[in-house]
């Protein structure tokens, strides 16, 4: 009977050992198993996401300087006023146009300018800024030059728009044109919402 005692007391220890002690070691392993899985795929999509960065970062290599400059020139963040009207001159002369005048109307001048944040479909601000420059072109010239000079201003480095445009004739037979061109600078906005 000491022995039967012996044998159930040995028992009762040990389902006590295994319920105290080895059930929550499981449990502890099974947890650390979990984690050890949760960081394997989180590697996994850090790995992703690192090789689609290295994929876009290949690809933006692969475009050629000269791409990225002439991105640069059309769409500069900031617009070299005097380059511009070197060009408009350069492009009334190849137009065979005669130039009457030229000037630039900086921002601060005009009544209700300034830098737009355009909006993007859903509302929400982009992160961008358009800052908007406009030039005054006076010429004189004939229907075909005029045809020339707006085909150029078309085919220029710059995102030029033809703001506004009066053609009155001349005494000399010619058209005298009064042209407000408008391009703008890209700037990045550091808006918080």
């Amino acid at each position: 009977m000491n022995s039967l005692l012996v044998q159930l007391l040995t028992i009762g220890i040990a389902i006590a050992v295994i319920v105290s002690y080895i059930q929550p070691k499981f449990a502890e392993i099974g947890v650390l198993q979990d984690e050890i899985t949760k960081t394997q795929e989180e590697y996994n999509r850090i790995s992703e996401v690192n090789a689609r960065l290295a994929e876009t970062y290949s690809q933006l290599n692969s475009i050629p300087q000269s791409y990225k400059t002439a991105l640069l020139t059309y769409l500069p963040e900031r617009v070299d006023e005097v380059r511009v009207m070197k060009e408009l001159a350069e492009i009334a002369r190849q137009a065979e146009v005669t130039l009457s005048d030229l000037s630039y109307e900086s921002e601060e001048s005009r009544p209700g300018s300034g830098a737009s944040v355009p909006e993007g479909e859903s509302g929400e601000v982009s992160d961008f800024i358009l800052r908007p420059h406009v030039f005054t072109v006076n010429f004189n010239s004939s229907y075909e030059g005029l045809k020339q000079f707006l085909t150029l201003i078309e085919r220029n480095n710059y995102p030029l728009q033809v703001k506004e445009m009066n053609i009155k004739p001349t005494e000399e037979g010619l058209l005298g044109v009064q042209m407000s061109l408008e391009t703008y600078d890209f700037l990045l906005a550091t808006v918080n919402n």
